[in-house]
């Protein structure tokens, strides 16, 4: 608890290129074992990077890609920071999801 001084922590999720991960060896190994394609080894980070913060008593937030890529997946206890579209805040609160709306060039 003393790594943070409040109770979120931003886990990202935008700006993933899951293309290397089918070049890299160990980590295709790695998806092959699990029976992953990349997209669930990228739900598969999201969320654990999400539970770990939970464990931790921190409430996560991710950028809105997140959101857009993985929608009623994610637990509703994400917090989604939207910067690409204000029109996309209705369909995360709708979600039952907490939001955060960055406007700047929105």
């Amino acid at each position: 608890k003393k790594l943070w001084i409040d109770d979120y922590v931003h886990l990202g999720g935008d700006e993933v290129r899951t293309s290397c991960w089918n070049k890299t060896k160990s980590i295709v190994e790695w998806m092959d074992m699990m029976h992953f394609n990349t997209s669930d080894a990228y739900e598969y980070f999201v969320k654990t990077t999400h539970n770990i913060a939970r464990n931790v008593g921190r409430k996560s937030i991710h950028w809105d890609e997140v959101f857009t890529h993985f929608g009623s997946a994610l637990d509703k206890d994400t917090i989604i920071q939207v910067w690409h579209s204000q029109s996309l805040v209705a369909e995360v609160v709708n979600a039952g999801h907490d939001c955060i709306l960055s406007n700047s060039g929105v």
